[in-house]
């Protein structure tokens, strides 16, 4: 069964997908590369990434969620938002692991040994906004995007002029966590994302496709007037058993009806 697969971005940047299709990114410079999120920990992520570079490996993780911190165990070095610790810690356990992975493969998670689930990661380094990773003649930016958790971060490869959004705003942006911000607080993290617009000219998700044009960011500004006006679509939603609601309707394709790119899945006790 293959864990991982791989494709390029650019010069510098390498798109990895792990079994559960969560994406891992592996920007390079001249002296260091950096893995951005560790995916759903089946699989050796670190020696995937050794097949793949040479230099030395700094790892960060935009989030606490299992299906991007849970193979932090592979390595030494891993940088996390110190708000989303307590968060990476649960979830990257094997029942976790397991049970995420399942979700998007089935029982195809049962033909994995144990011996392919990631080590727990006993220690995290602190990283804030501003955060800045030096890989030699490339560096990236860590900017704040809480939201999505309360320790949600995009990193920015400023020479290449690109961004990983992530989790923190896409085609469905998942506001319904315990762990995430109200729509309203959440609305000042995207107006702060909109004012460091003018640095990057391509985006990059963690799921899917992997790329989207920069309007997801107007349209996810643009929905949380209108859930906050409680003029949304309110369409029912469901995620792993969890119920909840999209705030534009979609097709079947699940791609808006409206044409525009951006969606929220939230429920109403998380507006204010």
């Amino acid at each position: 069964m293959e864990l991982y697969r791989h494709e390029r971005v650019n010069e510098h940047i390498t798109r990895i997908f792990d079994i559960s299709k969560t994406i891992i990114y592996l920007v390079e410079g001249t002296e260091r590369a950096l893995v951005i999120d560790t995916g759903s920990g089946i699989g050796d992520l670190k020696a995937y990434i050794e097949t793949l570079t040479e230099l030395p490996i700094t790892v960060c993780v935009t989030h606490g969620h299992v299906d991007h911190v849970s193979g932090a165990g592979w390595f030494d070095e891993v940088y996390l938002n110190e708000k989303d610790w307590a968060l990476a810690r649960e979830h990257a356990v094997n029942e976790i692991k397991r049970g995420y992975t399942a979700s998007v493969i089935g029982d195809k998670v049962d033909e994995i040994g144990e011996e392919h689930y990631s080590p727990d990661c006993k220690k995290f380094l602190p990283m804030e906004d501003g955060h800045v990773f030096d890989l030699g003649g490339i560096t990236v930016e860590m900017l704040d995007a809480k939201g999505h958790t309360q320790g949600m971060m995009c990193p920015l490869v400023r020479e290449d002029r690109v961004i990983v959004f992530g989790d923190a705003c896409n085609t469905a942006t998942f506001m319904f966590g315990d762990v995430c911000t109200t729509i309203l607080e959440y609305t000042k993290t995207l107006d702060y994302l909109k004012s460091k617009e003018h640095l990057w000219d391509r985006v990059l998700l963690s799921h899917g496709p992997g790329d989207i044009p920069k309007s997801v960011l107007d349209d996810n500004i643009e929905l949380c007037e209108i859930i906050l006006d409680g003029k949304a679509d309110d369409m029912p939603f469901e995620f792993m058993g969890s119920k909840q609601l999209l705030a534009k309707r979609v097709t079947k394709h699940f791609m808006r009806e409206d044409g525009k790119l951006g969606n929220i899945v939230y429920n109403h006790g998380k507006i204010r």
